[in-house]
């Protein structure tokens, strides 16, 4: 499993087109089944030399777009990266705001504990001088 996994990544980096890259769908499907009849073949130990000459030819053949697609990958890892980094910001904030809130809250309940209490001693004191 190991090796296939070590395959895969090693291929998918010079076989890195989306769909976007495809006139249609189904171009874009038989290039999903070369690379996966590549990788099968490379873990498998299937016509292995035919493979790796196949893959060196794509590579020759596309090293401007693999190249680009790389740099797009780079681009679109930078991106999804600022984002999480935007949203564990904003996240921390709103915790940060509900712990306030839930903070001020329990001063308010207290504020008004208090006063009751307040109120009730006064209450109590005025009732004790009306009976002296």
């Amino acid at each position: 499993v190991e090796k296939e996994v070590d395959i895969r990544k090693r291929i998918l980096k010079d076989y890195n087109k989306s769909e976007d890259d495809f006139l249609s769908l189904r171009e874009y499907n038989d290039y999903l089944e070369e690379v996966e009849a590549i990788i099968y073949n490379l873990s498998n130990g299937y016509d292995v030399e035919e493979t790796r000459q196949r893959v060196e030819q794509y590579k020759r053949e596309n090293q401007a777009l693999i190249m680009r697609n790389r740099a797009r990958q780079l681009r679109y890892g930078q991106v999804l990266s600022t984002q999480l980094e935007v949203e564990r910001v904003e996240q921390e904030l709103r915790n940060k705001r509900a712990l306030e809130e839930e903070q001020e809250v329990a001063r308010s309940r207290q504020r008004q504990k208090d006063s009751i209490i307040d109120e009730l001693v006064k209450a109590i004191v005025s009732l004790k001088y009306r009976v002296e």
